[in-house]
């Protein structure tokens, strides 16, 4: 007889979310403040934002960590690729060897000034010195091409401060007694419009059309592939799924990472490092562009190249540590065009101490092991519970805390969200879009006149508000002082290092890795390598476990990355099906028409079409709403990663039976 008022339940409902959520905030901002003294609801606004400055507030040292110049360290000036065709056309016209950033270091003069290029000569005995200046005209403030605004700026600078900056320089380079040749951007540009003889020229010369290194050109992300689109186990056979626990704090914790700035080695000072043959990177610690040839009878190449969206192999620009390897497997290094050479740290095991990230990680690692409660061999036995607090210290430098350690399943959560998210920041992009509310005319006339941003969007909230969307130009970028995209390339290098170690010993047995886990066949040799597995950080954990010990994969299909399906054998003699897809949440309506049946299908083309899934999403609009609405997402089968061998094998791109 009970009657159901559904206005009453849904306040009622509304109002424990409500409390649920607030509870959540408090409990979530004592961590933080209790952890790193920090207000994540006051000082950042991502998970990534509030572990970043956890980091800094508390465990970054001094002058450790360097800010990198927005153009590189060889071309940080400013120094842009017009003003080095133009310092090679003048060599190439002169005769004369002029040291500018394209073929070494810029110059400069006793007088402390920085100039773009510079030259000698004799006449009559008497020593000429020549001056080459380059003025790009939005550095510069040239008159002719920015006449508005000339006066006012975003930033402290304007165009007028900019030009008589330059003419001061001018002048003080000429009071000094030098010869001074000066070019304007726009100038350069009309001469080379009409110049096709120097066009032709500058296009065949490598220090114009050979950039230099930039440390994101080695910023990649995990290694994601299926070798096997499918596989059913024979006779003897078992198909095992194992991860690495906690693979990217693992690195942060354990693997090196560079201190300071670099040494920058340029051409032949690349000798300096890698010897008489000029190959050679035993010595070399940091970044590395060079050509590489690979092997052509690898089945796990091992240096990534994105070009197309596919893995390629050309000109790379990578981390020592990876080119050494893939020296080792085969590859061969043909010239080396640049090089940034580091100090390292890293943490030792045996004194507990160094590391970037130890002290931050450590932090968030006890939380999470606290949170996890006391392994299944221990929950009863207080002389194993010692041992195991005992033993996970002398193994991680961490000591738990028995009145803390129980199972809190969203404490645990929180923390690996803290340890997942941190290194994620130093690799950030520079020229993301801001956004600001304007309410004045004045202002949005400003921002759209403005030299040193580009407006993208403006939304109007009412008859009183516009949001206006912007990103600076790329001459007006400025470094972070929160990122270091190297110290996030070695993060992720270091990671697929990791996971290389097991494919190369696996070899063809591995049918699928997604960034930390792997999928291998194992069964066929008494003598077959099975990686061992742990509990500790960085070790191997057998994700079936939780379908009982012993349990093992039948049948593995897969129709692209991070699509896949496969069924389990438990010990009991039972089969369950698995099936992963991404983005795609696998609710019943969805489980229907995504499943290992269905995946199969797929790939054997026995189901020529693909699989369409309509459901409601929930969605934020530009207009700042949140709706419902109706969303359709196609899966099909993909395989661009790797090239077909016979029916559901594979091989990489370029390999060949010599």
């Amino acid at each position: 007889n009970y009657i159901f008022h559904f206005k009453k339940e849904i306040v009622s409902y509304c109002k424990n979310d409500v409390t649920i959520l607030r509870r959540a905030c408090l409990a979530f901002r004592k961590m933080f403040i209790k952890c790193g003294n920090v207000c994540p609801f006051e000082e950042s606004t991502t998970i990534a934002s509030a572990c970043s400055r956890v980091y800094r507030k508390n465990f970054l040292q001094k002058n450790m960590i360097g800010i990198i110049l927005t153009g590189g360290y060889r071309w940080g000036q400013n120094q842009s690729r017009k003003a080095i065709s133009w310092l090679t056309w003048m060599k190439h016209e002169l005769g004369h060897i002029i040291a500018h950033a394209g073929n070494g270091r810029e110059t400069r003069l006793p007088e402390g000034v920085l100039v773009d290029g510079y030259y000698e000569e004799i006449i009559d005995g008497a020593v000429i010195k020549h001056v080459l200046q380059f003025h790009g005209c939005y550095w510069h403030g040239c008159p002719r091409c920015y006449t508005v605004n000339r006066t006012h700026g975003i930033s402290t600078d304007t165009m007028d401060a900019r030009l008589e900056r330059t003419q001061f320089i001018t002048a003080k380079i000429e009071s000094a007694g030098y010869i001074l040749t000066e070019m304007w951007e726009c100038d350069f540009d009309r001469i080379l419009i009409s110049r096709e003889d120097m066009r032709i020229f500058l296009e065949n010369r490598p220090e114009v059309s050979r950039k230099p290194l930039n440390p994101r050109d080695a910023f990649y992300g995990g290694r994601t592939e299926n070798m096997e689109s499918l596989y059913d186990v024979k006779a003897n056979e078992k198909i095992h799924y194992v991860d690495v626990c906690s693979l990217y704090p693992y690195i942060c914790k354990t693997g090196k990472f560079p201190v300071k700035h670099p040494t920058i080695y340029v051409g032949e000072e690349c000798r300096k490092l890698t010897g008489s043959s000029g190959v050679e990177i035993d010595k070399v610690e940091g970044l590395v562009y060079c050509t590489i040839l690979p092997p052509r009878m690898l089945y796990h190449p091992v240096l990534p190249v994105r070009m197309h969206g596919k893995l390629m192999f050309a000109l790379c620009r990578s981390l020592a540590d990876e080119i050494r390897k893939a020296v080792i497997v085969g590859y061969k290094i043909m010239n080396i065009y640049e090089i940034w050479q580091y100090e390292m740290t890293q943490y030792n095991p045996e004194a507990k101490e160094g590391g970037h990230f130890t002290e931050y990680i450590n932090t968030f690692l006890k939380i999470k092991q606290e949170a996890s409660g006391w392994p299944s061999d221990c929950i009863d036995n207080e002389e194993l519970k010692m041992r195991y607090i005992d033993e996970y210290e002398q193994m991680e430098g961490i000591k738990l805390d028995p009145q803390k350690i129980y199972i809190n399943p969203g404490l645990r959560a929180v923390s690996k969200l803290c340890l997942n998210s941190f290194w994620g920041k130093f690799g950030q992009r520079e020229n993301l879009p801001k956004v600001e509310i304007v309410t004045t005319r004045n202002r949005l006339i400003q921002l759209l006149s403005s030299n040193e941003i580009n407006v993208i969007s403006i939304l109007p909230v009412n008859d009183d508000v516009l949001y206006v969307s912007y990103i600076c130009r790329d001459e007006n970028l400025t470094s972070s002082p929160i990122t270091n995209v190297v110290i996030a390339a070695f993060t992720t290098a270091q990671a697929r290092l990791k996971l290389y170690e097991y494919l190369e010993r696996l070899g063809n047995r591995a049918l699928y890795c997604d960034t930390d886990s792997c999928i291998y066949v194992s069964g066929n040799s008494p003598n077959d390598y099975d990686p061992p597995t742990g509990k500790l950080l960085g070790d191997l954990t057998n994700e079936l476990t939780c379908y009982g010990d012993g349990s093992y994969i039948e049948s593995f299909v897969s129709a692209g990355p991070k699509f896949y399906a496969f069924v389990v054998r438990k010990p009991d003699g039972s089969t369950t099906e698995v099936c992963k897809a991404k983005g795609v949440t696998l609710n019943f309506a969805n489980n229907k028409l995504i499943n290992y049946r269905s995946v199969r299908e797929l790939v054997t083309n026995e189901l020529d079409i693909s699989i369409v899934l309509c459901f409601d999403a929930i969605k934020r609009t530009k207009f700042h709403n949140v709706v419902t609405s109706t969303e359709r997402k196609t899966c099909k089968q993909t395989f661009d990663k790797r090239r077909r061998e016979n029916s559901y094998g594979s091989l990489p791109y370029g390999y060949c039976n010599l």
